[in-house]
């Protein structure tokens, strides 16, 4: 892609070669404000910024938009292979992980009948995937500290990092059912719960899904038949059983699972369960002696 307006000076710290594609720790200098224009490689450029994005970031996919739409562009883009890209930035300063995707090796998840909508191409700019996320950021580990087998372990998570977003994109184009949410989105709140469950509450998941507390909580009602309050409330005490049967103490779950203390969450969690979470946590250590003889 050539800028125009800007000199770039890239700097690759590492390159991985897998077997569905590079990957690579990329810096980038810009002696000016980003402006360019250019077709995106044969692979599908998928990239996270490990610095600040300039909010003001944004993109147009010429061949689908025409010159003049742009779309916000986020930390986290996935530039489909051979698109027609204008990106603007004030951006002079950029430290990124990019997965050099190759539509043949990853033809399995995205196939020859998968087409881009107008939804997908906003969504692939600035991609609202926790998971997605998680797995760059394992990736990013890998990479960065190569131990026994990294190559092998970051061709796994790069194939994990493909199924992933052929779900998203997918899910992103089916409609919310009786005024409810899309499925994309109740993935979005299963994802951020798996990833914050301590600071989760319905106001920053309304933030993260983009719409208001109050039309969140009606169309989740409306989609699952329960309250997102009771929904929080049930995966805090799933997790918390998990966290208890694992051997934790019950302090560190309470906080863990976004209890204000040990006392509020014993309440809750007898509440839900009948037992105490010291019962519990005895219980399961008791049934696991009695199996193990």
């Amino acid at each position: 892609m050539k800028s125009t307006g800007s000199l770039v000076e890239k700097t690759v710290d590492v390159r991985l070669h897998t077997g569905i594609g590079d990957v690579s720790i990329v810096r980038e200098q810009f002696d000016a404000p980003i402006d360019s224009v250019g077709r995106a490689k044969a692979s599908h450029h998928l990239q996270l910024s490990l610095l600040p994005f300039p909010q003001a970031s944004s993109a147009c996919f010429e061949d689908f938009w025409g010159p003049h739409r742009f779309e916000r562009i986020g930390q986290l883009f996935l530039l489909p292979a051979e698109s027609r890209l204008r990106m603007r930035s004030a951006c002079r300063k950029q430290h990124s992980l990019v997965c050099e995707l190759r539509p043949t090796a990853i033809s399995a998840w995205f196939d020859a009948e998968f087409e881009w909508t107008d939804r997908q191409l906003i969504g692939s700019l600035d991609i609202a995937s926790h998971e997605v996320r998680r797995l760059m950021r394992a990736v990013l580990t890998e990479v960065s500290k190569p131990g026994f087998a990294s190559e092998a372990m970051v061709e796994l998570l790069t194939a994990q990092i493909c199924v992933t977003l052929s779900r998203h994109f997918r899910d992103l184009d089916r409609d919310a059912p009786n005024g409810g949410l899309a499925p994309w989105r109740m993935r979005l709140i299963d994802e951020y719960l798996e990833a914050d469950l301590g600071g989760a509450n319905i106001t920053s998941l309304a933030e993260h899904c983009g719409l208001s507390p109050r039309h969140l909580s009606r169309a989740f009602r409306s989609s699952s038949g329960q309250t997102l309050g009771i929904y929080i409330a049930q995966r805090r005490i799933d997790v918390a059983r998990r966290m208890l049967a694992a051997g934790a103490s019950v302090k560190q779950t309470a906080f863990a699972t976004g209890f204000s203390g040990p006392t509020n969450f014993a309440t809750a969690f007898r509440r839900a369960t009948g037992y105490s979470p010291r019962q519990y946590r005895d219980d399961v250590a008791t049934n696991r002696r009695v199996i193990a003889h």
